[in-house]
C-alpha cells in the first residue's frame, strides 16, 4: 500500500493492478495522465465535463443503484476488475 498526500506523484505501470481510495474526511480528487493516451474513450464516456473548473458541480450522494450499474458496465468495457479477495497479493 502506498499512502499519498496532497502534491504527491507517483507513476503506475502499464498492466499493473492498481486501485485507489480516499481515507481522509474531504473530498479527494486526483489527476490521471496516460501515456501513451490509451483511457480517452473510458473517460469520454464515464466522465462529466466540467465547463468552469472554478466553478465545479457541487458534490452528490452516493450513486444511485442505477448509476453504480451504468457506470460498471462502462467499466467492464476497458478494463477487468477483481473482487478484492481474488486479487494475488
Amino acid at each position: 500500500m502506498l499512502r499519498v498526500e496532497a502534491g504527491d506523484t507517483f507513476s503506475i505501470p502499464s498492466m499493473v493492478w492498481h486501485n485507489f481510495k480516499n481515507v481522509g474526511e474531504a473530498p479527494g480528487g486526483f489527476v490521471a495522465v496516460h501515456s501513451p493516451a490509451v483511457m480517452e474513450d473510458f473517460i469520454r464516456e464515464i466522465g462529466q465535463q466540467i465547463d468552469n473548473s472554478r466553478d465545479p458541480p457541487a458534490p452528490g450522494g452516493p450513486p444511485s443503484d442505477a448509476e453504480v450499474q451504468r457506470m460498471m458496465g462502462i467499466i467492464s468495457k476497458y478494463m477487468e476488475m477483481r473482487p478484492p479477495d481474488k486479487i494475488e497479493r
